[in-house]
């Protein structure tokens, strides 16, 4: 004997008495006996799997909604928070770190800086790269060191080739073999370059940090050098280089660090006073890293993000940062501008890229949890906050995307055969839950169109029709390297497995498309459709 079960869903109202559900279940089953669910199993309706797909596919769905609206909470502040800054900042004339002239910088008095470099398995672009940097860089009292791995003699080569060629650069070999973590190599040339100073009677007053794959802006150390008197970290946009329409990946990074680079970062210093380091572009004074030393190690080893860490903990011991996005005339370019920027060529497939920002978000998000906690003032806590929420928000696409997976497949079934369950609305026409769905649209407008902005801004106007559907190959590559890093970091916790460098390939291009890019309001940059032909490509992948 069965008996007709009403399940009322949890969203439905008088007006719609289809969304009263029933579900034909056994009279015995209300027992609970031993053999309850067995029995249960066995006498499914077609009707009964319809309703565990519908609640399946609602819950999910408004879980989904409700976490992206939760999750643009903090965005849409810090846009307010940035727009309203910017706005008074340039009322009271405060915007001296875009104004810079050239002639400013090149007039200044030269300290001696010391570019850090740790390269592991970089062997096919250290050559080209180094070259470049010593033929370009617009500055005399700067020495190159090259942190080297004694197990990786390829690397070493080129690095004694660049020696050998240049005086002032140094090839640095590292104690312990690689690959140990990028914290590792900068410790052990650190000390190299105050041996160095000390046999030669030089005072190196910046430290800069670079990788072997950067295209380093020729006035860069000059922007240094000016702020080096009175900030302790100096932090330079990082930009990718321009890729081509197809390539997805790659293209993806133009618009992310376009919007992070222009408006983010500035947005962290004006907040709280953080600068947190992009790992290149990073320059860092004797001050710091002497304090650095006192207190232990400088870069701390047990972090994969060891820059974005060092960040915090300088700010939460009182030195200054600055995060100084210049603009100078472009020389090639009349009339236009360019950002004094560091630029590079990102990983440009799929794997790469996850693998690269699994690095990034297991320094960033768990690693930088685990050792900084939720220390500081509130504010800090609220970058806190904006660098860990993907931890748990992020899951929140794959619950939409399922929720309209179900929910479509059982519509197509219905259709398919006329007799089947007919299923009510996902939800009431006058749910407030669609007002959240509103909003939702509203905010992902918003947000390509943000990150479109800032694309036209650093790349010209061609490049605004491909923002939409990077945006959407982006999220399933941070979705992933989410989900990896999350997995990686807990088998580290329960079995004690270090996380090491997950090394990924670098290329560096060998023709002209590095030279700095113009900034337009009305025309799309010179060359950006340009193929990048002859890369030179590190021959080691992860």
């Amino acid at each position: 004997m069965e008996c007709l079960y009403v399940i009322r869903l949890p969203f439905a109202n008088t007006r719609y008495p289809s969304l009263y559900l029933y579900a034909s279940l056994p009279q015995w089953s209300v027992s609970m006996n031993t053999s309850f669910f067995t029995n249960l199993t066995a006498s499914f309706l077609p009707t009964d799997i319809f309703i565990i797909l519908f609640l399946t596919a609602q819950i999910l769905f408004i879980l989904a909604v409700t976490t992206f609206t939760l999750s643009a909470v903090d965005d849409l502040l810090l846009d307010l928070y940035y727009c309203i800054t910017c706005a008074y900042r340039r009322i009271r004339g405060q915007t001296r770190d875009d104004a810079l002239s050239e002639n400013l910088l090149l007039k200044e008095e030269e300290q001696y800086l010391a570019i850090m470099l740790p390269a592991w398995q970089e062997a096919g672009i250290l050559l080209p790269s180094v070259s470049k940097i010593v033929q370009t860089i617009q500055y005399s009292h700067v020495h190159i060191f090259i942190g080297t791995y004694p197990n990786d003699l390829d690397t070493q080569r080129e690095a004694e080739q660049l020696s050998c060629r240049y005086e002032n650069v140094h090839k640095v070999v590292t104690p312990l073999p690689g690959p140990t973590c990028k914290a590792d190599c900068l410790n052990a040339v650190i000390q190299a370059i105050k041996e160095f100073g000390h046999e030669n009677s030089i005072d190196f007053k910046g430290f800069i940090l670079h990788d072997a794959e950067d295209v380093v802006h020729p006035l860069s150390l000059k922007l240094y050098n000016h702020y080096l008197a009175e900030y302790d970290l100096i932090q330079i946009p990082v930009l990718s280089l321009p890729r081509e329409w197809k390539d997805l990946t790659g293209g993806h990074y133009m618009d992310e660090f376009a919007e992070v680079h222009s408006k983010e970062v500035k947005a962290r210093q004006y907040l709280a006073h953080v600068v947190p380091g992009a790992g290149v572009g990073t320059a860092y004074s004797k001050r710091v890293l002497e304090y650095a030393q006192e207190h232990g190690e400088i870069f701390n080893t047990s972090s994969l993000t060891e820059d974005y860490e060092f960040s915090f903990r300088l700010s939460s011991a009182g030195f200054k940062q600055i995060f100084a996005h210049t603009k100078l005339p472009n020389r090639q370019n009349h009339g236009r501008t360019e950002i004094l920027a560091t630029r590079e060529l990102f990983p440009n497939t799929f794997w790469a890229a996850v693998r690269q920002k699994t690095r990034w978000i297991i320094g960033i998000s768990l690693q930088g949890w685990a050792s900084l906690g939720w220390k500081g003032p509130l504010l800090v806590k609220f970058l806190y906050w904006r660098d860990r929420k993907t931890l748990f928000f992020s899951h929140a696409v794959v619950a939409g995307f399922l929720a309209t997976l179900i929910f479509s497949s059982c519509t197509c079934y219905e259709n398919l055969f006329p007799e089947a369950y007919r299923m009510p609305p996902l939800l009431p026409e006058d749910s407030y839950f669609w007002t959240l769905v509103h909003v939702n649209i509203a905010i992902l407008v918003y947000r390509l169109v943000q990150r479109s902005f800032w694309t036209w801004k650093c790349y010209g106007w061609l490049q605004v029709p491909l923002v939409a559907p990077r945006y959407v190959w982006g999220a399933l590559i941070n979705y992933l390297a989410t989900v990896r890093a999350i997995k990686i970091y807990l088998t580290h916790c329960i079995t004690g497995k270090t996380i090491g460098w997950d090394k990924t390939t670098h290329d560096f291009p060998d023709e002209e498309v590095h030279q700095p890019f113009s900034e337009s309001k009305n025309s799309p940059l010179p060359g950006y459709t340009r193929n990048i032909h002859g890369v030179h490509t590190s021959p080691y992948s992860s």
